[in-house]
């Protein structure tokens, strides 16, 4: 299925699920959740940013896209920017 792009958006007061996932790279992928909803997130070139204080609170900007994984669809959210709180 095809990604579509669209412009980022920013969300505040957020929390991992859990700790981050490391992928190829400086890649990772993280659940986050607002305390309603979660959602998978990956992020790249946050070299700089310790995400392994899982109860330490953030904002992120993201870009929204549709992960197609074994036929199953899901919402994912691709990270532009991380701040902590």
């Amino acid at each position: 299925m095809n990604n579509m792009k669209c412009s980022p958006f920013p969300t505040r007061d957020l929390r991992a699920k859990d700790r981050p996932r490391t992928l190829r790279g400086n890649s990772f992928k993280i659940w986050l959740t607002d305390g309603k909803v979660t959602c998978e997130a990956l992020g790249s070139k946050f070299t700089d940013i310790d995400i392994t204080d899982i109860n330490s609170g953030f904002s992120v900007v993201y870009s929204p896209s549709i992960n197609d994984w074994q036929g199953i669809n899901t919402i994912q959210l691709k990270l532009k920017d991380l701040q902590f709180s």
